[in-house]
């Protein structure tokens, strides 16, 4: 039997965090393993749950979100990162991708768009139990 997929969800509105949480945990293949409504939390989380996918804003207090990104790829670099903005953040995106993230959405992404970037850049990810075949090379043919 296939694991969950762990999401951890680093997000400063709480209105948006618990919409992000009830996306994902409706989800039978996904959970949420931890929330964090800033950076430092988020950091903090990672390291006690060590999730599969994090979704994080990028303009959280307590640090710029992308040093978090960096500092999360540098500690958990088996850890998928989504990067969350504002519209108009795309300069802020594209920094969060360098910084490591596997991709970038709107905050204000449709629940369907979310669960399928989590579903995406999980496959990305070389397996933690997540398949039984050892010879499937999820970074073989990378989704769009």
């Amino acid at each position: 039997m296939q694991q969950s997929v762990r999401v951890l969800i680093g997000e400063g509105n709480a209105v948006v965090r618990e919409s992000l949480a009830a996306a994902v945990n409706i989800q039978a293949d996904m959970e949420v393993v931890a929330m964090a409504a800033n950076t430092s939390e988020a950091l903090a989380q990672c390291q006690l749950t060590k999730p599969d996918v994090v979704l994080i804003d990028l303009e959280m207090s307590e640090m710029d979100g992308v040093v978090a990104v960096a500092a999360i790829q540098e500690k958990l670099p088996e850890t998928a990162i989504i990067v969350l903005t504002a519209a108009g953040g795309d300069e802020l995106a594209a920094k969060g991708i360098r910084a490591g993230a596997r991709r970038s959405l709107l905050k204000e992404s449709a629940p369907q768009q979310v669960v399928t970037a989590i579903r995406a850049v999980d496959q990305w990810i070389i397996p933690k139990d997540h398949s039984t075949d050892p010879s499937a090379d999820p970074t073989s043919t990378l989704p769009e």
